[in-house]
């Protein structure tokens, strides 16, 4: 049996986005090295819509990596020119 699937263009805040819509990206924003290098080969793959990098990571366990936090935003803002 043959599955055949079928996805039209959504518009997602102003944008024409192909459905699906491939968000992708490391787990945790560890570097800005990191960042544009990762940001860089997806942009090579072609079909990624956008980047995504974790900046904030909730932990239950004290003294664990929470992540990077706000300065990371800018790695990703620039990642994104």
């Amino acid at each position: 049996m043959d599955t055949v699937l079928s996805f039209e263009k959504q518009r997602v805040i102003g944008l024409d986005i192909p459905r699906p819509l491939i968000i992708s990206g490391p787990c945790s924003a560890e570097s800005e090295t990191q960042v544009m290098a990762t940001a860089k080969e997806l942009k090579k793959l072609g079909t990624v819509h956008a980047l995504r990098a974790g900046v904030w990571k909730p932990r239950t366990r004290p003294n664990a990596f929470e992540g990077i936090g706000s300065v990371a935003l800018a790695w990703i803002k620039t990642a994104g020119k």
